[in-house]
């Protein structure tokens, strides 16, 4: 039987500092002169900057919503939008919303569990009532089948989008698969302090 070789690599850091003033290991390369790298989101949760918040509906009717109302504060928001659904669903994206009711409050979690970074300041709630729903800015089309031969399907939207600063913004998921379906619309969120 032949034997196996472990090779041990050593790795260098350059270190930088964090919004909160914490170091932490900026770049790193091997001892093969190999440059480690990580996502954005990774990085922002690693800093304890970077939150979550979701809204599920086990059954979710034929043609219904959910409505996630998110109101930015003075700071650029970054998001990454994904949706869950047992069916075909419809994700829209609304800038300038206005609303009567803000709905209920939905706080976003921060994903770093062991850092004690203060919370977003923008306002994420679930079932607002909506006045007008404002500029349609984006909308994507999830297949997942219809009636009885729903599979259901996952989209992530792989792009980060940046809400502005001070504004109303209504993520709508809408389930047209023809029967009740369970569905899910999620956010991950960034607020950027530095600009």
């Amino acid at each position: 039987m032949a034997s196996k070789h472990r090779e041990y690599i050593k790795t260098s850091h350059i270190y930088g500092y964090d919004v909160h003033n914490n170091v932490y290991p900026i770049v790193a390369v091997d001892s093969h002169g190999h440059l480690a790298t990580t996502t954005i989101i990774a990085k922002n949760i690693h800093d304890g900057v970077q939150y979550g918040v979701g809204y599920y509906d086990s059954s979710l009717a034929s043609s219904g919503t959910i409505d996630l109302l998110i109101q930015t504060n003075g700071y650029d928001l970054w998001t990454l939008l994904s949706l869950a659904a047992g069916g075909d669903a419809l994700l829209q994206v609304y800038e300038g919303t206005t609303f009567s009711a803000a709905g209920t409050s939905l706080p976003p979690t921060n994903l770093n569990r062991t850092h004690s970074a203060d919370s977003l300041e923008a306002v994420v709630t679930h079932t607002p009532t909506i006045t007008a729903d404002g500029t349609l800015i984006w909308q994507q089309f999830m297949p997942g089948g219809t009636g009885g031969n729903a599979a259901g399907g996952t989209l992530d939207t792989f792009q980060q989008g940046i809400f502005a600063p001070n504004e109303d913004y209504l993520l709508r998921l809408t389930n047209l698969a023809g029967t009740a379906q369970p569905c899910q619309l999620t956010a991950l969120l960034y607020e950027d302090t530095e600009h």
